[in-house]
């Protein structure tokens, strides 16, 4: 029996929350990935080859796209908070992003939280004349780590 959680028929948006911002949605989000560096050494007398052994652990960037960024409620948008950062005269904010799946009806599907991270690059719509798409914003953050 399915689960009504686990159905295929989302939305295929993502809410992303922080605290001191307001939300964003997006259509897509590339980049959850966790990794452990693999580290080969080579221990003399086994005779067998390298033995992998556990090195540091790597994160990849967030790349969120096709979103909405809008400012409401008293609070900054995303995007201020790049323009913060581009600032070299005020220390680096980093915050927890809350990171939701959401189905149909806009209720979380799956969270994802995302340790220390901050926005390190914006792409702007593509404007063109000769096109009737409108191609959204493109945010990536760079953070120390996803839990889910």
């Amino acid at each position: 029996m399915a689960n009504e959680k686990n159905s295929p028929n989302l939305s295929t948006q993502f809410r992303v929350v922080m605290e001191d911002y307001n939300e964003a949605h997006f259509q897509s989000c590339e980049g959850l990935e966790a990794e452990v560096e693999v580290l080969y050494h080579s221990e003399g007398g086994r005779g067998v080859g390298p033995r992998a052994v556990r090195g540091a652990p790597k994160v990849s960037k967030l790349v969120f796209a096709k979103g909405t960024i809008a400012a409401s409620g008293g609070k900054k948008n995303i995007l201020d908070w790049l323009s913060e950062v581009m600032d070299y005269s005020k220390p680096l904010k980093r915050q927890m992003l809350t990171i939701q799946l959401l189905d149909a009806q806009k209720n979380p599907v799956r969270t994802w939280k995302v340790k220390d991270a901050w926005p390190c690059k914006w792409t702007g719509p593509l404007l063109t004349l000769d096109s009737s798409d409108l191609t959204m914003d493109h945010l990536v953050f760079a953070h120390e780590g996803v839990t889910w």
